[in-house]
């Protein structure tokens, strides 16, 4: 048993009916040989790797009182029955049909009350293609522990290999509320004797930042210069989901062509597909959008981490104001290397640390307000959306005679953040995953297709051409 970190509980506490907080991971492929395998095989393989992944039987369980953040332990009621499901895409079972199936799959909460994912075998696609859907909530694993997750899932994570004899697992007896309390009162005072020293250290990082602003070399996203959009708004329960692909390779030609990185690249193509959905639809503000975007936390030297939370995250302007895409492109340059600023002064575990101490009951009754009141609906936050670009794993296969085709990722909403865009990078293919409430964006593959043609303007300004 361990307590959950302060920055892998938030997720828990933001979650509501309307604001479930899994993240999604979609396989796609086919079956190479023989007969393809049934429900019961998929239980089997993926039972047989759950020692390597460790998190998919751990239960996480709340405090009375919220008192402190959760403890966690391996769930002496684990069944693999519970986690792993199928279904059927409806006819003609094209790409389509299965986003259509993933927003459902996305739509509702994880059941707390055992280990936070589910896997969906969907079949009935185009081809014979067969499709996994793991739904895995943020509280977990972020980015980079969903990679190594997968790699371990699909062989190619060049991980030592199993011991000959693996520890046994063993499961825990779920805590009485008695001990849960001592335990709570005993790490809250082991907190407060850290919290002098965080104080003066963020009290000095933020005169460092201060100082940076005020002397107009660092132009930071403050919330009051957030402006109102169309996906600013309080969440519905259901969710759309919808994918667009690109060739790593194109992707890699724009940036040789115009400079910068691949993560630039895919910050302009956002600003610029977002750019024209609102103008078409008339309502682009004047001043640029601000996105939340993921920063790779520190990671120890050598560690494949499969659990939990180390990622950061900083506000980025995206460059929406700006209609020409050879300025708007530079200007994505100057933003991104701006958030990347902000992130080394402001440090990479500031708020990891901060988040230890956010009162659980407090922050979810907050939270709950939030939604009951529709805040949102009234001023926009401190973003717009959220993009994320993440590498994700190697070739490999979940199983024998499986080939993984494509992977693709989608992240969850925030309350008053109904889009999240994530790409994913996987066999020389970055795929987009596209997670909006959809009240807010309505028609979700319009912004997708827009996704394709600012792709092609870039690859025009850049001179790259098209890969073959």
């Amino acid at each position: 048993m361990f307590r959950l970190s302060g920055h892998d509980a938030y997720f828990l506490y933001q979650e509501t009916q309307t604001t479930p907080m899994h993240t999604l991971k979609i396989l796609i492929g086919r079956h190479t040989g023989g007969t393809a395998p049934g429900l019961r095989e998929i239980k089997q393989s993926i039972g047989a790797s759950l020692d390597q992944i460790p998190g998919f039987r751990r239960r996480i369980v709340p405090v009375p009182l919220g008192l402190h953040h959760p403890v966690v332990i391996e769930d002496p009621d684990f069944d693999i029955d519970l986690h792993v499901h199928r279904l059927a895409a409806p006819e003609p079972g094209g790409a389509a049909e299965l986003d259509e199936v993933i927003a459902q799959v996305s739509s509702h909460p994880l059941d707390h009350s055992r280990p936070l994912w589910e896997l969906w075998m969907v079949e009935g696609l185009e081809g014979g293609r067969v499709a996994f859907v793991v739904k895995l909530h943020h509280a977990i694993a972020d980015g980079q522990a969903s990679v190594n997750q997968f790699e371990r899932m699909l062989g190619a994570g060049g991980q030592e290999p199993a011991p000959a004899m693996p520890v046994p697992w063993q499961p825990e007896a779920v805590p009485s509320p008695g001990r849960l309390l001592r335990d709570a009162l005993r790490d809250q005072l082991m907190d407060i004797w850290r919290l002098p020293a965080l104080i003066g250290q963020t009290v000095r990082t933020l005169h460092r930042i201060y100082l940076r602003h005020r002397a107009r070399a660092l132009d930071i996203p403050l919330p009051s210069k957030v402006p109102p959009t169309p996906f600013n708004r309080s969440l519905c329960g259901q969710r759309d989901f919808a994918t667009v692909r690109f060739a790593l390779e194109d992707i890699k030609a724009i940036k040789s062509g115009l400079g910068g990185t691949v993560n630039d690249v895919v910050m302009a193509m956002v600003a610029g597909a977002v750019r024209e959905y609102l103008l078409e639809r008339k309502r682009l503000p004047a001043q640029p959008l601000v996105a939340s975007v993921p920063a790779a936390g520190v990671e120890q030297a050598g560690a494949k981490r499969v659990f939990g939370n180390t990622a950061s995250g900083v506000t980025v302007y995206l460059r929406t104001d700006i209609g020409e895409a050879r300025a708007r492109y530079a200007a994505t340059r100057e933003a991104m290397a701006a958030s990347k600023e902000l992130l080394e002064l402001l440090g990479r575990n500031t708020f990891h640390s901060w988040a230890d101490y956010i009162p659980p009951l407090l922050y979810t009754a907050l939270q709950r307000l939030k939604v009951h009141f529709r805040l949102a609906e009234r001023r926009a936050g401190a973003m717009n959306l959220i993009v994320s670009n993440v590498q994700g794993p190697r070739q490999g296969a979940p199983m024998p005679g499986f080939d993984v085709e494509e992977l693709i990722s989608g992240g969850p909403l925030l309350e008053g953040v109904a889009l999240n865009i994530t790409a994913w990078s996987f066999n020389g293919r970055l795929n987009f995953g596209l997670v909006a409430c959809r009240r807010a964006v309505p028609d979700l593959p319009a912004l997708a297709r827009l996704l394709q043609r600012q792709l092609a303007a870039l690859q025009e300004l850049a001179g790259a051409g098209s890969a073959p």
